[in-house]
Formats: C-alpha cells, sequence, structure tokens
C-alpha cells in the first residue's frame, strides 16, 4: 500500500504499516467472565453465512467518490464517469482524480454560503 493512498491520508498511517508487522496471538481469558468464547461461531461458518444473507439482500454503502479518486490517481486506474451519478459526484471525483481541488473546495464553499443566504 502506497504511502498516498486513501487510508494513509485518513490518519491511520500507522496503523496500516505496522498493524500486521507483529505476529500476535490472542486468547479469550479477559472477556471469559461475560461469555463464553467456545459457543463462538467458527469464522468460516460466519463469513459463509454472512454471504448468503448480503445475496439474499444486497445493500452497499455510498460510495465516497473522494476516496476512489485517491485510489485510482495511486494506482493509474480510471473510473468511467458513467458509473459516477449526479454531476456533484462526477466533480469531485474529477477534482480528486487529477489532483485540482482548489477550484471544488472554493465551489462547495459557495453553495454552502448560498444555501445560508436562502
Amino acid at each position: 500500500m502506497g504511502e498516498q493512498s486513501v487510508k494513509m491520508k485518513d490518519g491511520l498511517k500507522y496503523q496500516i504499516k505496522y498493524a500486521r508487522a507483529v505476529n500476535r496471538s490472542f486468547d479469550a481469558t479477559a472477556i471469559r467472565p461475560f461469555t463464553d468464547p467456545d459457543s463462538f461461531l467458527d469464522p468460516k461458518e460466519g463469513l459463509q453465512n454472512a454471504l448468503r444473507n448480503f445475496l439474499q439482500a444486497p445493500r452497499f454503502d455510498k460510495i465516497n467518490w473522494r476516496h476512489e479518486a485517491w485510489n485510482d490517481r495511486e494506482t493509474g486506474e480510471h473510473t468511467p464517469l458513467s458509473e459516477i451519478g449526479g454531476r456533484t459526484a462526477k466533480v469531485e471525483y474529477l477534482s480528486y482524480r487529477y489532483d485540482i481541488t482548489l477550484p471544488y473546495k472554493a465551489l462547495s464553499g459557495l453553495k454552502r454560503i448560498l444555501k445560508r443566504t436562502r
């Protein structure tokens, strides 16, 4: 994961760089007074259930086009504009994909000011 990736920009730099550098093991001693860890679902079974439930009723979170633009810029990819709904989202994506955010930020600020004066 490159230094410019979206997760690095979100302030998780050290968590990403070092979290997987250490091989850890965990035990459930501290939670035993509250629950029985032996009753936990096997991870493979839990993932299968989660995937099955999702496929029955898929629900996707809203796409953060700013993050997509950062990732695309980092990897050299391009999201087709036809996949981005709405003009505002397209402008946001293009602004961050090509690192021309100042006009986008100015336009967004102007929109907020105009909404307040209505």
